[in-house]
């Protein structure tokens, strides 16, 4: 089904908020719903065979749950809707989207209600929807759109709902309202820096620099260490997130069914997770740090060894006084003209001081 697409969105500082679907009904313009669009700075739509990162959102309704975006596109094809479809309960009805990212998935079932609330019609079907699935089209039997997919209720069984077609109709015939998207993977300079958990982990990266010089002493073995981490935290980040991702996926209480919505809890926990890794970033850096001076400064042994050895060689070291100087001298120096006494340099340091001409051993 080539008509139906994947749509990531990312914030500011170029992390994904969330995935979900949608489809052409143009060869240019995609239906999907408010709610996988909200707040996203750029985004990214995927099809068969391309990939689309400029794009408009040309309008959105909350109360609707619906959005139209336009991408730069020309030979896509896109699905029929069906205006005047009648809706009714027990009515077969399909479903196609991208949940938990996986691609083009097909579900059927029927329609359990049709209901209008607050001016929205909905339908409640049992075709079995999931996170990711939010945008999805509802096709009839005949392959037309009749309603978006947009929510699921996880504490129930076949909860899941979709705008239907009279309310897909009132949006199409809005006017419009264009928004430009940045081109995914520019994030905003300005708003990196000043997001706060980006100053956090530079805090917590310069924390660890000055704790490791301060138990441990400089060391270039920490400081490449220290950058090394700074470099992979993304790759460990985003490994950590996917992991608890999928640990924590039956357990996860959703109403929108879209990971834009449901990813909240684990996203939360996974930001709680960041000042651990920094707590593990700084005690790394000042393991590193007391590890390699530990290994460079000699033992009290060796210590006691080098001055035994240097305590020995003064003993064995000969040195040369006169009758009446106050200084003691190398063989040669030209005051040792008129008398040379030898003497062991252990025996002169107590009585004689270094000449500084000849700037004997001290």
């Amino acid at each position: 089904m080539p008509s139906v697409v994947k749509i990531v969105t990312y914030d500011d500082t170029g992390d994904e908020i969330g995935q979900g679907s949608g489809f052409f009904i143009s060869p240019q313009r995609i239906i999907t719903n408010e709610h996988v669009v909200a707040g996203a700075y750029s985004a990214e739509v995927f099809t068969n065979e391309w990939y689309y990162d400029q794009i408009t959102i040309l309008n959105a309704d909350k109360d609707m749950d619906l959005a139209i975006l336009r991408v730069d596109a020309e030979d896509e094809i896109p699905l029929q809707i069906n205006p005047d479809a009648e809706l009714k309960p027990g009515q077969r009805v399909i479903a196609i989207g991208h949940p938990l990212g996986l691609e083009k998935t097909v579900s059927d079932g029927l329609i359990s209600s049709v209901q209008t609330t607050d001016g929205v019609q909905e339908v409640q079907i049992t075709a079995p929807i999931s996170p990711g699935s939010s945008g999805s089209p509802l096709l009839d039997q005949q392959g037309r759109v009749i309603g978006v997919v947009y929510a699921t209720i996880c504490e129930g069984q076949n909860l899941n709902f979709a705008i239907g077609i009279e309310t897909l109709n009132e949006f199409l015939a809005l006017e419009e309202t264009p928004r430009q998207l940045k081109v995914a993977g520019s994030p905003a300079l300005w708003r990196v820096a000043a997001n706060r958990i980006v100053v956090v982990k530079w805090i917590a990266t310069l924390t660890g620099v000055l704790i490791a010089i301060a138990f441990g002493g400089v060391s270039w073995v920490i400081l490449i260490g220290i950058v090394v981490m700074a470099m992979l935290w993304r790759v460990l980040s985003w490994l950590w997130k996917s992991i608890f991702r999928l640990l924590t996926l039956s357990f996860r209480q959703c109403r929108y069914a879209t990971a834009s919505v449901s990813r909240q809890p684990w996203r939360l926990f996974c930001r709680n997770g960041s000042y651990v890794g920094m707590v593990l970033l700084i005690g790394a850096g000042w393991f590193l740090s007391t590890s390699v001076n530990s290994a460079t400064e000699p033992t009290q042994s060796t210590v006691t060894q080098i001055e035994s050895a240097s305590s020995t060689n003064t003993q064995s070291i000969t040195v040369y006084i006169t009758r009446t100087g106050s200084k003691y001298h190398r063989n040669g120096c030209r005051y040792l003209n008129k008398s040379n006494i030898p003497i062991t340099l252990n025996d002169a340091k107590p009585h004689y001081g270094p000449c500084s001409v000849c700037r004997p051993s001290r």
